[in-house]
């Protein structure tokens, strides 16, 4: 899959900025792990920031981050 700022993957990773996440479901779930680790540590171990600058950044990558862990907290 190609998102439509290059993104990479079942995990849309940009491969200019993370590298390339390779072509298995594996590989590509590895690279994801480890970005999302580099990004939690970076947030200081907040994950919902984390998961918002996994996503980019303005209203959008905002609005996500705080429905992805609704439903995170739902489970």
């Amino acid at each position: 899959a190609r998102g439509a700022v290059g993104e990479v993957g079942v995990f849309q990773i940009r491969p200019e900025l993370h590298g390339h996440p390779g072509t298995t479901w594996s590989s590509q779930a590895k690279a994801a792990e480890r970005l999302l680790l580099e990004l939690v540590q970076s947030s200081g171990g907040q994950l919902e920031s984390a998961v918002k600058k996994y996503n980019g950044s303005g209203p959008k990558a905002e609005r996500y981050a705080k429905h992805v862990m609704a439903m995170a907290h739902s489970i």
